[in-house]
C-alpha cells in the first residue's frame, strides 16, 4: 500500500509539470489500482426477516494490477489480478449477540471491453463494461456482543460459500493523460453476481434466522471509487 501511495503521488507531481503532448493510446497497458469500497450481500429472505436481522454499511478495501490492450486510439481490452474484501455486516434485535459480521475476501479476474473518448486531450472519459472471475480465499463470521465487546463466535466458514463467483462489472470515470505513456484513472467501479455465492448443501443456513430450505439466492454487489495509475507500452 506505501509503494502504491508514493507512485500516485510521483504522478500528482508529473501531472503538475504537464505540458500539451501527443499521447500513446495504442499499444500495451499495464497499471496498479486500489479501490475503497462499499460491500454488500443482497438476500430477499434476510430483508423481510426485520429487526432480528438488520443490515448494516460495511466497507472494504480492494487493490491490484491492470493489464489491457489497445487496439485502437478509442477501443481496447482489459483484465488484471484485483484483491478484494467483502461481506456483510448486520444489527440484531433480541438474539444473545447484537452485531455479527460476514467478511469474504476473492482473488478477481476481470475480462473487459474499454471505451475511452479523445486520446490527445489531456483529460478525457472512459467506460469498461464486461465480467469477473471471483474465486473465494477464505470466509469468516464474527458475532459481537456491544455490551462485554465480547466475541461470541469467529469463525471459519469457507465451506458455506460457493468456491467461485461470476459478477457483471462496470467502471466508467475520467482519465488524465499526465505524460506521453502515463495516465491516471478516477472511476466508479460497481460489480454484482450473476451467481448465487452461497452453498446451501453444507449447513449454512443454520448460521441464519431465517431457517428455510427454499432460501433464495444470495448476490455480492460492491461499488467504490477506482484509483488507477496506468503505463501505455506504444506499439
Amino acid at each position: 500500500m506505501k509503494n502504491l501511495l508514493l507512485m500516485f503521488g510521483l504522478v500528482l507531481c508529473l501531472f503538475t509539470a504537464n505540458s500539451t503532448k501527443t499521447y500513446a493510446q495504442q499499444g500495451l497497458e499495464i497499471g496498479v489500482k486500489v479501490i475503497p469500497q462499499s460491500v454488500w450481500i443482497f438476500n430477499s429472505d434476510d430483508f423481510d426477516v426485520g429487526d432480528e436481522l438488520d443490515f448494516k454499511r460495511k466497507f472494504g478495501m480492494a487493490y491490484g494490477l491492470n493489464l489491457g490492450l489497445n487496439f485502437s486510439d478509442n477501443m481496447g481490452i482489459q483484465s488484471g489480478l484485483l484483491f478484494s474484501s467483502q461481506g456483510q455486516k448486520y444489527k440484531h434485535e433480541g438474539l444473545s449477540y447484537q452485531i455479527s459480521e460476514i467478511e469474504l475476501k476473492y482473488l478477481k479476474i476481470p475480462f473487459l471491453v474499454k471505451f475511452n473518448s479523445d486520446p490527445y486531450a489531456p483529460t478525457g472519459f472512459f467506460l469498461a463494461a464486461g465480467i469477473q472471475y471471483g474465486f473465494l480465499r477464505s470466509a469468516t463470521e464474527t458475532r459481537n456482543n456491544i455490551e462485554t465487546n465480547y466475541d461470541a463466535i469467529n469463525a471459519e466458514t469457507k465451506d458455506f460459500y460457493n468456491k467461485k463467483e461470476i459478477s457483471y462489472l462496470l467502471t466508467f470515470g475520467p482519465q488524465f493523460n499526465i505524460t506521453d505513456n502515463f495516465n491516471l484513472t478516477l472511476a466508479f467501479r460497481a460489480d454484482y453476481s450473476t451467481n448465487d455465492i452461497e452453498d446451501k448443501d453444507t449447513g449454512l443456513l443454520s448460521l441464519y434466522p431465517n431457517n428455510s430450505a427454499k432460501r433464495v439466492d444470495s448476490k455480492n454487489l460492491t461499488t467504490g471509487i477506482q484509483v488507477g495509475i496506468n503505463y501505455v507500452i506504444a506499439r
